[in-house]
């Protein structure tokens, strides 16, 4: 579904409603600063930014304080444990320049871990599947769900199969809501979210 930038800078505090009210995890942005609300928000995009170190240091960017146990249930959970037995140097592994190491697969799954160890309130995927192909794409969305049991988590994408597991779509044509509801309710009622299903099919 079409989704402007705005609803993101809105999750995330650097833009502000002018009506009404934005609440992140029990925060209001309206009364919040950017900084506090950013505390309670961890965001995935579609271009991952590993830097050219270890994946120790790619987990624990902004968890510092995180122990190699917690670095590897997040690994886990993020459904990277199998390739986590694999690699040479296990955490001190190199990623190498915006960790080509990695397919973009793996990339996106090691911010999902990035995100378990912020353990922020919402977790935000920014079109966060649209360059993988399918399978790669299930592999991302298993682990979504896995950590979206005791979390909001909140997905843009254009791409239908990103969204078809969530519990509540809100449908967006120029900026404006026109339907609610689930996959399933959505494509029963034959309206703009169906034909975009069917055109897309």
């Amino acid at each position: 579904p079409e989704s402007p930038p705005t609803i993101i800078s809105l999750a995330c505090g650097m833009v502000r409603p002018a009506r009404g009210h934005v609440v992140v995890s029990g925060v209001d942005t309206n009364s919040s600063s950017e900084e506090d609300v950013w505390r309670s928000v961890a965001l995935v995009s579609q271009d991952v930014y590993l830097r050219d170190g270890t994946l120790r240091d790619n987990l624990n960017y902004g968890r510092e304080d995180a122990t190699d146990d917690e670095l590897r249930a997040a690994l886990q959970i993020a459904g990277l444990d199998e390739l986590f037995a694999g690699l040479p140097d296990k955490l001190d592994t190199l990623v190498g320049q915006r960790g080509k190491r990695f397919s973009g697969g793996e990339r996106q799954r090691i911010a999902i871990a990035r995100a378990v160890l912020r353990d922020s309130g919402l977790l935000i995927l920014d079109e966060a599947t649209s360059h993988l192909d399918m399978r790669r794409e299930e592999s991302v969305l298993d682990a979504v769900e896995r950590i979206g049991h005791d979390r909001a988590v909140l997905v843009v994408a254009h791409r239908l199969s990103a969204v078809e597991r969530v519990d509540r779509i809100v449908m967006l044509e120029q900026g404006r809501v026109v339907e609610t509801g689930s996959h399933a309710s959505l494509i029963a009622a034959g309206g703009p979210y169906a034909r975009m299903h069917r055109a897309g099919s």
